[in-house]
């Protein structure tokens, strides 16, 4: 590739490859700034300098590292615990003592949820045994409320046709089809 020399608007002549010819006009950054002036008119004026811009003197950060950057003293471990006041609690804010708790006003998908979490994965059809099918909760009242003891395990044959003509209390209830 040849180099082309150009001119700064600063008097400062360089050199750029021959495909970058047109578009090089400026000779660093700093005329670039300096002197480029936008369609608009609008013309870029920095006050200061940016204390993130790299300085030629400054040190990289990884000077002397090599490979991977091990843990210093102040680095948190694994498995090391900082405060037990930011320390999640496995159980707790579940259910009524969340803040987003919406107790019978909640989803269809929602109310599943919280069905899965307390009785645990469907795992046997209540109706015909089968183990291997997709098993799912199904609504005995269709009711919808949050009482345990008014959900059963049914397979996707069993619960299409026990939710056959009922699709109707659904759509009540939650405002669709699901």
């Amino acid at each position: 590739m040849k180099a082309v020399e150009k001119i700064c608007q600063c008097g400062v002549s360089f050199f750029v490859k021959s495909y970058k010819a047109e578009r090089s006009k400026f000779c660093s950054n700093k005329c670039k700034y300096k002197f480029y002036v936008k369609a608009t008119g609008f013309r870029r004026v920095d006050k200061k300098p940016n204390p993130n811009w790299f300085v030629k003197e400054q040190l990289p950060w990884n000077t002397g590292t090599k490979g991977v950057v091990k843990s210093n003293s102040g680095s948190i471990k694994v498995g090391q615990r900082l405060s037990p006041l930011t320390e999640f609690s496995i159980g707790e804010n579940i259910g009524k003592e969340n803040n987003k708790w919406k107790g019978d006003d909640v989803g269809y998908y929602g109310l599943h949820t919280w069905v899965q979490r307390t009785l645990g994965k469907a795992e046997k059809c209540s109706i015909c045994g089968e183990t291997k099918k997709r098993i799912d909760w199904a609504n005995r009242s269709r009711q919808y409320m949050r009482d345990i003891d008014d959900w059963l395990q049914l397979c996707s044959t069993c619960h299409g046709k026990y939710d056959t003509g009922h699709r109707g209390a659904i759509k009540m209830r939650f405002g669709k089809c699901a």
